[in-house]
């Protein structure tokens, strides 16, 4: 079976991403965008799928058609805010949706570009997956919900055991503050 990746916010061609907010620790974009296409192509492989969480590519047509075919794997995307001409290359991707449902070896996720307190199966073993927030989400949480963003995982995506291995302890509910709940 090949394996299966999550991952967000890869801003390839956003120059000015580099000095906002906690910036990215690169030089230049050039170096930016290398650096997370090697990391990625390093973990996935040309069957693997990797469920994009949105924010893509800033780059023209031209440059994110170069970058789709850099990458390896089945590439799914989940629409985020600065997604708005992934369309044009709709053809390019497995998938293209705004928000995604799927069970994985028996779990069922829930895929949203944005953080949400409240999804499908919330409290009754439903992992929530998101990016947006550039690792700025405070990790510590009883909820059942990951920042796969690349800010957050050394610019590389996410496999899904490094996923179980941090939400295998997490069903609570928004505004949880005692832990695990029982299952009901």
């Amino acid at each position: 079976m090949n394996d299966a990746y999550f991952t967000a916010d890869l801003h390839l061609g956003h120059e000015k991403l580099l000095g906002l907010g906690n910036g990215r620790p690169f030089q230049s974009i050039e170096e930016h965008d290398e650096a997370i296409i090697d990391n990625w192509n390093a973990r996935v492989a040309k069957g693997d799928r990797v469920y994009l969480l949105g924010d893509f590519s800033f780059g023209s047509r031209s440059q994110t058609n170069e970058y789709i075919s850099r990458l390896r794997g089945q590439i799914h995307v989940v629409l985020g805010n600065h997604d708005r001409v992934l369309d044009r290359h709709a053809h390019r991707f497995a998938s293209i949706q705004s928000y995604k449902t799927l069970a994985l070896e028996g779990q069922k996720l829930v895929l949203f570009h944005f953080p949400i307190l409240s999804w499908e199966g919330v409290g009754r073993g439903s992992w929530h997956l998101h990016g947006h927030c550039h690792n700025n989400l405070p990790a510590e949480t009883v909820m059942a919900r990951l920042d796969v963003g690349v800010d957050g995982h050394n610019f590389e995506p996410w496999n899904f055991e490094e996923i179980r291995q941090v939400l295998k302890d997490r069903d609570g509910l928004p505004g949880d503050h005692h832990g695990k709940k029982e299952k009901r």
